[in-house]
């Protein structure tokens, strides 16, 4: 997911979306970007405490892993709505 947001996030700044155009389209800037850091964090977060951490019990790992889930599916969610407003704006 991380490499889809970051290819978005490539394809917007190279047609201009985020820096050159003037009006609303300028206005994607900040939550791609916020979005972009957010994965980041996600990641690191399922890494450092995600349910394949050594130690935990296994109540804990599935605990941990739907907690994880339910987040994915948000930002899977938002991911989904920068891909439709970039095939909107022809950036795809």
């Amino acid at each position: 997911m991380i490499i889809r947001v970051l290819k978005v996030l490539k394809n917007w700044n190279r047609c201009g979306i985020i820096i050159k155009r003037p009006g609303k389209s300028s206005e994607f800037c900040f939550p791609l970007q916020t979005f972009v850091v957010e994965v980041i964090q996600f990641r690191n977060a399922f890494d450092a405490q995600g349910p394949s951490v050594p130690g935990i019990t296994p109540e804990e790992a599935v605990t941990r892993l739907h907690a994880f889930q339910q987040k994915y599916r948000l930002y899977d969610g938002k991911r989904k709505t920068l891909d439709s407003v970039s095939k909107l704006f022809g950036i795809k």
